[in-house]
């Protein structure tokens, strides 16, 4: 058995982690109903799992409604905007630690929208 297939968080799983991720992302985005719904699953687990593998993560703002923004460092960056609810709990948990340095952001919008 390679070495690939024992460690679960070689470089070969992380990128196809990212790529599933990406790709979920994507999807979700062109879909509706229970496929839309599905996508954000896979979504969610994916990141889940670079969230405990990776070293490489940060939160980089928290949106209201429970959606963080999430870093992914390595030979690009990539930024993954997430619920907090479509995380595992596992991943909550190092998310939830990470964020308190973390700005709360809004988009201008809503900002706009309460002032009134």
């Amino acid at each position: 058995m390679s070495d690939d297939r024992r460690n679960p968080s070689s470089p070969k799983d992380l990128e196809s982690l990212l790529i599933l991720t990406r790709r979920s992302n994507d999807l979700a985005k062109k879909l509706t109903g229970p496929a839309r719904l599905l996508a954000y699953r896979v979504k969610g687990e994916s990141l889940s799992f670079l969230v405990l593998l990776s070293a490489n993560v940060r939160v980089s703002g928290i949106r209201p409604g429970g959606i963080y923004a999430v870093d992914l460092f390595g030979d690009q960056t990539f930024r993954f905007h997430i619920c907090r609810s479509h995380l595992t709990r596992e991943a909550r948990q190092r998310l939830d630690r990470m964020a308190y340095g973390a700005p709360a952001v809004a988009r201008l919008s809503e900002v706009y929208r309460r002032k009134e």
